[in-house]
């Protein structure tokens, strides 16, 4: 099963790139190691669900599960959810977004 498909992309969105649906593991550092869950994806960023805020500032690293790439970016946005947990935004740095690209296109050609 192909763990990424496409979304539908807001009128107004501004983004070069289509978020994907993306419900992969995925491992996030800026002090510690934490695991989350990713919500969409695309070249140029992730979001993801986190138990806290997360810290802006420093950078942060990711580690998608299912391809073993790290990718490095900055926190974009933080989102409280209903659940008490925060929707995390992470736009990548712009040598990862080339990464990203290739990384996508490998799970899309794996088909269903």
């Amino acid at each position: 099963m192909n763990p990424i498909t496409e979304t539908a992309q807001h009128p107004r969105e501004r983004r070069r790139h289509v978020r994907q649906a993306y419900g992969g593991e995925l491992h996030y550092r800026q002090t510690a190691l934490k695991r989350a869950t990713a919500i969409d994806l695309s070249p140029q960023g992730v979001s993801f669900c986190s138990d806290g805020p997360l810290e802006s500032g420093p950078g942060i690293e990711l580690f998608l599960t299912n391809s073993g790439a790290k990718i490095t970016g900055k926190i974009r946005h933080r989102q409280p959810l209903a659940d008490g947990r925060y929707r995390i935004g992470v736009g990548f740095d712009r040598a990862d977004q080339e990464l990203m690209e290739v990384v996508i296109a490998a799970w899309n050609s794996q088909g269903p």
